[in-house]
């Protein structure tokens, strides 16, 4: 009897401190991409140009990687002293972010919000981005960072974790985390660390 009692309390202690994480994805290394890209074009002073600047600079935010990037709007100016609901589309390569822009006049400025479903991710980008947060230059330095096989160019959903998560173990730390990724159509994508339990 109390050899089975050993056995049982051995296969409890190894199900309990398995590393379920460990070993997945691929290593990732110190990326050649240095900051984010902007526009290749001024920002004028109308207010219409001024938004595809903007959100010619949110889709390079979000890839992270310089590419050829244009945007058209669905109407050919923009007073700014009456509110207007109107789209923007950026192309970035072959794909293609709608924006649904809402404008407002705001006494002798205006304000604006722009919403997309979706927006363009990078592999390079994402592992860049990773690296910053969680690699060698920065504060929390996951040892063992890793990630799965990112597409190279995608038009994914914005606030929804990618299915691709990276993996890393955190000082002081036994068990790998895992790190989720969700683009955002204003911003990079937020990253967030899933300690296994």
């Amino acid at each position: 009897m109390a050899g089975v009692l050993l056995v049982a309390v051995v296969v409890v202690s190894w199900v309990a401190n398995r590393d379920r994480w460990a070993g997945k994805g691929q290593p990732v290394v110190a990326p050649t991409l240095a900051g984010t890209p902007a526009p290749t074009w001024k920002p004028p002073d109308d207010p219409l140009g001024r938004i595809r600047y903007e959100l010619e600079s949110r889709v390079l935010n979000s890839a992270r990687v310089a590419r050829p990037t244009s945007s058209g709007c669905d109407r050919s100016e923009l007073a700014g002293d009456q509110p207007a609901t109107f789209s923007c589309t950026v192309s970035y390569d072959k794909l293609k972010v709608v924006y649904t822009v809402s404008a407002r006049p705001n006494g002798k400025l205006f304000q604006y919000t722009a919403t997309a479903p979706k927006t363009i991710v990078t592999r390079q980008g994402l592992l860049a981005l990773v690296w910053q947060h969680y690699g060698l230059p920065s504060k929390l330095r996951m040892a063992e960072l890793r990630c799965d096989g990112f597409p190279e160019t995608a038009l994914v959903a914005v606030h929804r974790t990618l299915d691709q998560l990276c993996y890393g173990r955190l000082p002081g730390e036994r068990l790998t985390s895992k790190i989720t990724i969700a683009p955002s159509d204003t911003a990079e994508p937020y990253l967030e660390v899933v300690k296994q339990k």
